[in-house]
């Protein structure tokens, strides 16, 4: 609903609107964006605590400090991190979430960050290392080996 009003980045926009086309066919994923990018609406972590999957697309120390508070999710929810580094993400994982959960690292991008640093088609045809995961559930494991 709120595509028309973000500002900024292109790419931005081009991947909220792919991201509405994935909300749409599956009916309870929900995306919550911190910053200025606004998509839909904004949930509280009870909502969020209700859907499908979780991407957790922001900096590692908001990983961290997000993650205490997913303690309850449905044991079909899948949480992905697509955080920088992975030790510290994996260390403050809470043991209950953990069968939940999918430590995801794109072999992509550069050195410089912000919506300035972005790229065209950042993920296209790019390796996504999935790490530790014999430590996820069985669910978790196959939804992200498709």
């Amino acid at each position: 609903k709120n595509i028309q009003k973000c500002k900024g980045d292109k790419e931005a926009l081009k991947f909220l609107k792919w991201l509405r086309s994935v909300r749409q066919k599956y009916n309870k994923i929900k995306f919550v964006f911190t910053g200025s990018i606004s998509f839909d609406k904004i949930v509280d972590i009870g909502e969020l605590q209700k859907s499908d999957m979780i991407i957790l697309a922001i900096p590692v120390d908001g990983i961290i400090k997000i993650l205490p508070q997913l303690d309850g999710v449905s044991s079909d929810t899948t949480i992905v991190d697509f955080g920088s580094t992975k030790e510290l993400i994996v260390k403050n994982i809470p043991d209950s979430i953990r069968k939940n959960f999918v430590p995801a690292h794109p072999m992509t991008g550069t050195e410089k960050f912000g919506p300035t640093a972005s790229i065209r088609d950042l993920y296209r045809d790019k390796v996504v290392v999935l790490c530790d995961i014999d430590d996820s559930g069985e669910r978790q494991r196959e939804i992200e080996r498709k």
